[in-house]
């Protein structure tokens, strides 16, 4: 519906300019030229006005096939530069199907010959450079309206997951508990419970703070993932059993921030926490192509209608959505007695 309107604004637009172009040009010519024969004036008025709707139209299928105008770069203006002298010559070319015309409407020929063409290719680069400038301001203007959407909707969304895991952090599921394990370690162990106050709060700190960023490097969400699986095993002890395999050149990459932390916290909650014997996870990230491949594998089923974990699911991949558009993925599916979730991000 969108590219609809588009490109019905375009046509009006190019209906609208063409014609007022076309018609000063006409009009002046019936009112200052008397050498001119009118009908003539009207067929030529006609041409250019198709001429120009016909070579603009290829004009703009050749950039919108040819540029990414979201990624403009030193070899997109080499194309804009070449599509304008080859259009403007097919403009020029096609104003020449007027001089038929003129022969049949005057029993003289053309004045000033060479002088009227010359002026004709001159006046084609200019009107079809006056044509180039108003399509990309145009195009880039709206592009500028559409990033700054998306970057409040990834705003919204980045607020969304805070939100979502602070929430998760502190109902009773998870902060409680928390805070209630800890004060038995106290007495047991009061290093551990020390250790496990840091790390309740570094994960706290972390969703406050680092949760306004688009990405951060992977080794830091590496580091927040760490501290919810050892809050995590102070309630489910040996029922959790937590194993990863990282390839050790992605830890600089960038990622969503709590991204990992929500796919391991959504396998503990709705799959671990749930098994009275326990089960494992593994935190596989590996890299496939120019791809980063992240897989969560734990073991269960996929809760059917579990409003929580869509909550956080879709919240995932709106966030990939937003910021890698069709360039990521995300999968969830059950295989045996495991559950997976697979999310795949451009490396660069």
């Amino acid at each position: 519906m969108e590219t609809f309107k588009r490109d019905k604004w375009f046509w009006v637009l190019q209906v609208l300019g063409w014609g007022f172009v076309s018609g000063v040009n006409s009009l002046g010519k019936l009112t200052v030229s008397k050498s001119l024969n009118s009908t003539y004036i009207i067929i030529e008025g006609s041409i250019f006005f198709l001429t120009g709707i016909f070579s603009s139209g290829l004009l703009r299928r050749y950039l919108k096939n040819r540029l990414d105008f979201s990624r403009m770069a030193g070899e997109d203006y080499k194309v804009i530069a070449k599509a304008y002298v080859i259009f403007s010559l097919v403009f020029f070319s096609s104003i020449l199907l007027t001089l038929p015309f003129y022969h049949s409407y005057h029993d003289r020929p053309l004045p000033f010959f060479e002088v009227t063409i010359v002026s004709n290719l001159i006046n084609s680069f200019v009107i079809i450079l006056f044509w180039l400038v108003f399509y990309l301001s145009i195009k880039l203007y709206i592009l500028q309206g559409k990033n700054r959407i998306k970057q409040l909707q990834l705003e919204n969304a980045l607020k969304e997951a805070k939100l979502n895991t602070l929430k998760g952090q502190i109902n009773p599921h998870f902060m409680f508990n928390s805070m209630n394990n800890i004060r038995g370690l106290i007495l047991e162990d009061a290093e551990k419970a020390r250790e496990m106050l840091t790390r309740l709060s570094e994960l706290l700190r972390f969703a406050l703070t680092k949760s306004e960023m688009d990405v951060i490097p992977l080794e830091e969400e590496l580091t927040m993932v760490h501290h919810y699986v050892s809050l995590s095993r102070i309630h489910l002890e040996e029922r959790l059993r937590f194993e990863e395999d990282i390839d050790p050149t992605l830890a600089g990459i960038g990622v969503p921030p709590m991204l990992l932390q929500m796919l391991i916290e959504n396998a503990i909650k709705h799959g671990i926490a749930k098994l009275p014997e326990g089960g494992s996870v593994l935190l596989s990230i590996s890299r496939s192509g120019d791809m980063a491949v992240m897989r969560v594998k734990n073991t269960g089923s996929i809760l059917k209608g579990g409003s929580g974990t869509h909550v956080g699911l879709d919240n995932i991949k709106k966030r990939l959505h937003l910021l890698y558009a069709d360039s990521s993925a995300f999968d969830l599916k059950s295989e045996g007695g495991d559950v997976i979730a697979t999310v795949k991000i451009p490396l660069s």
